[in-house]
């Protein structure tokens, strides 16, 4: 089903990129996200950016990215946008068991997981104003890379650190994004995205129901020229767009 809906949003992006070029708008984008695992409470969501007065801690910053995007406006007040993202992700992961060189339990340690991720978006929209859209759609977020790390331990008297390769996650997971953009000085824009996991975000047998949900926060730039629309109805159609 993925790759069938890969091949579609292909098509419908090539497809697109041939209509009118004065009504398309390229813009660059850098966000800040929060990640929350979903039926996984073993785990735990990462602040974009926050202090912790613990020692060794100090400044914590979370996932981050940028990305491109192409819109158009369609009829009326509708449009679409279509953005590939690349990102990084974290959070908390699930806690492991320390045992001492006895075997014997003496705590649990939680790690933190850093994914790095591609995604990619169609998202059509209304303009509810002139400053404002609001819209959902249909993506996919891929997993390229993903670590966790446990911080660091004495084995057999050296200190190693624990950071693996997390193959745990679903390559390949289809989101559902709803976003709301805000414009202002002619060129930039702001925009609050929620990204819904709808398949499953893990492979392990028992988390099957794990889901996921990315908080994105991210300022745009336009880059080709900003005209100011003009005022449309949904019986006309724009003679520029943003």
């Amino acid at each position: 089903m993925i790759k069938r809906l890969s091949i579609f949003i292909f098509f419908v992006f090539n497809c697109l990129c041939t209509a009118n070029a004065q009504m398309q708008t390229w813009c660059v984008h850098l966000n800040g996200n929060e990640y929350y695992p979903i039926n996984a409470p073993e785990k735990g969501y990462y602040p974009i950016l926050w202090y912790s007065s613990t020692k060794g801690r100090g400044v914590l910053l979370g996932g981050f990215g940028g990305g491109v995007s192409w819109s158009n406006r369609l009829k009326g007040k509708w449009g679409l946008k279509t953005q590939v993202n690349v990102f990084r992700s974290r959070y908390y992961d699930e806690p492991v068991i320390v045992l001492d060189e006895n075997g014997f339990a003496y705590g649990a340690v939680i790690g933190i997981a850093t994914n790095l991720n591609l995604s990619a978006l169609g998202i059509p929209r209304y303009s509810v104003a002139d400053w404002l859209d609001v819209g959902a759609g249909l993506g996919l977020q891929s997993v390229i890379l993903a670590k966790s790390d446990y911080g660091k331990a004495e084995i057999f008297g050296e200190e190693k650190e624990l950071n693996f390769t997390n193959k745990s996650l679903q390559p390949v997971v289809l989101v559902l994004p709803v976003e709301t953009t805000v414009y202002f000085w002619k060129r930039f824009s702001f925009s609050t995205r929620l990204e819904f996991a709808l398949t499953k975000a893990s492979r392990l047998p028992y988390a099957s129901n794990e889901r996921s949900m990315l908080l994105v926060l991210e300022a745009g730039y336009r880059l080709n020229r900003a005209n100011k629309p003009m005022p449309v109805t949904d019986n006309q159609q724009p003679t520029s767009a943003f």
